[in-house]
This record gives structure tokens, C-alpha cells and sequence, in this order.
């Protein structure tokens, strides 16, 4: 009995490790972030195109870089006039753990953003930009060979009162 059920084991383990063959090498894409934007009891959405190109070192690290902006400006009513916020730009880095389990991919995402924000209230704007530790963790699915389609959770920022986190949807290529 113990036999057969090392057998089957070593036939899941098999299987298992036969899908998770990953491609050594360069790999870009593009995504949605549906982000949430907030500060000092405001709470608005932040809605961010992004590309992303990555080095995938061997079957379970790859570093990838990211650089988006905002798409659309989110808009809310206040007693000093209509708030606006608007992603000029964020850059993020990252360090990606991750784990196959059959056709798909979890991962894991640490690393740091640049954002460049503006905000306005009224006829008054202002940006300020800065940095901080950001982290994710994520489930990528392998339709062809050299594509992925991937969801994932980010904190991009959150420090000084102010948060942004979100989903991401997104599509990646192997070159």
C-alpha cells in the first residue's frame, strides 16, 4: 500500500514539475491597476496603465520593473470645491518568488515605488512625489508557451496617512 502511494506521489510530482518547465529570459507586458487611493479620510480611485518588463532568472525568481499612469482622474465632491487626483507617473521594482503549481504560477512580489502624484482641490493643485516599500502576491496562468495572463494584489505605498493598493490584471509576452 505504502508503494502505491509513493507511486502516485512521484506521478503528481511529475506532472507537476513537467508543466512547470518556465522560459529563462526577458518577458514584457501591459496591465491595469485598479488602485484605492487613500489619505486623511478621502477615499478615491486611482485607475493606472502600466508596462512591465521582467528577467526571469531560473523556474522560481524573476526581477521585473514597472512604469505606468493614470488613465482616467477620479473626481469627488468637498465643502472647498471638487477634489481631482491623478497619477502623473509610478515606477516600481520587484523581486518575484514564485511557486508552480500545474499550468499555473503563485507568486510572490517585494520591492519598492516612485509615484508622482496631483492633487487637486478647486481651482488649487499640488504634486508631491516619494517612495516607499511595496508588496504583492499573485496567480499567473500560461495559455500558450510564451504568454501569461496574471491577477494580483498590490500595496504600492502606504505611509504618512496615505495608502494606494489595488488588483491587477495584466498580459505578458517572452521575447
Amino acid at each position: 500500500m505504502n508503494t502505491i502511494k509513493s507511486l502516485g506521489f512521484a506521478a503528481v510530482l511529475a506532472t507537476c514539475s513537467t508543466f512547470a518547465q518556465a522560459e529563462v529570459g526577458p518577458y514584457g507586458g501591459v496591465s491595469a491597476v485598479l488602485a484605492n487611493y487613500e489619505a486623511f479620510g478621502a477615499d478615491l480611485d486611482l485607475n493606472i496603465a502600466q508596462a512591465q518588463f521582467g528577467y526571469r532568472a531560473n523556474e522560481n525568481a524573476a526581477i521585473e520593473v514597472r512604469a505606468g499612469t493614470s488613465f482616467s482622474d477620479e473626481s469627488i465632491s468637498a465643502p472647498g470645491g471638487e477634489i481631482t487626483l491623478e497619477a502623473d507617473y509610478l515606477v516600481s521594482v520587484f523581486t518575484k518568488f514564485i511557486a508552480p503549481v500545474g499550468p499555473l504560477e503563485l507568486y510572490a512580489l517585494v520591492g519598492g515605488t516612485y509615484a508622482k502624484l496631483e492633487l487637486g482641490v478647486g481651482q488649487l493643485s499640488a504634486s508631491d512625489s516619494d517612495s516607499d516599500l511595496s508588496y504583492g502576491a499573485g496567480l499567473s496562468f500560461n495559455p500558450t508557451e510564451n504568454t501569461s495572463l496574471f491577477l494580483e494584489y498590490l500595496s504600492l505605498y502606504d505611509k504618512n496617512d496615505q495608502e494606494i493598493s489595488g488588483i491587477t490584471l495584466g498580459f505578458n509576452s517572452r521575447f
